[in-house]
């Protein structure tokens, strides 16, 4: 018996849309408590409160417009495999003195239940591709020195100018890796 190959799956970058609006939502819930930085994701307890104003807040971060002290203007894009959300990959396009020491051009965050798959790893291109289009020239991506899924995902990434340093994360000081992509 003749089987067909399964096709493979399509991971995209996309811009955040209505129709991936619910399927965010159940992502956060599902994700929440999951992740080292909230800015990435929204809380999904107040939901109805950001629900209806999301994609218009996505297009005024891009705009630099009503920004917090000390945020810069950035590009959010939803990652789809198969046309379901799977993650959210943001690209700032500038750097403060803050995202220099962590935080960096692009932030990934996957699903809670489709992390260890490789999606990161194969979104980062996607990502510095995304930086590149944007006029990124050198995108630094940072990562903790002790999360190993991160730090694995941008090794794999190909060359890099790369060195570690201390730097305050929320209050606390640790040690970063930094990877300097040329795109």
């Amino acid at each position: 018996m003749t089987t067909c190959p399964t096709p493979a799956p399509t991971l995209r970058l996309e811009t955040p849309s209505p129709d991936l609006l619910d399927d965010y939502i159940q992502a956060c819930a599902e994700t929440w408590g999951h992740v080292h930085n909230s800015y990435i994701l929204h809380d999904p307890a107040t939901a109805h409160e950001w629900r209806s104003h999301l994609l218009d807040d996505y297009r005024r971060q891009e705009q630099g417009l009503g920004l917090p002290d000390g945020f810069v203007p950035s590009r959010t894009r939803w990652l789809t495999l198969d046309g379901r959300y799977a993650g959210t990959v943001n690209i700032r396009l500038r750097l403060s003195p803050q995202l220099e020491r962590y935080g960096g051009h692009v932030g990934i965050v996957i699903r809670l239940g489709l992390r260890g798959q490789g999606l990161g790893t194969a979104a980062f291109p996607l990502a510095i591709a995304e930086a590149h289009r944007l006029g990124i020239r050198e995108v630094l991506a940072t990562c903790e020195a002790d999360n190993a899924p991160s730090r694995q995902m941008l090794l794999h990434a190909g060359p890099a100018r790369t060195y570690r340093r201390r730097a305050d994360i929320d209050g606390v000081e640790r040690d970063v890796c930094h990877f300097w992509y040329v795109v």
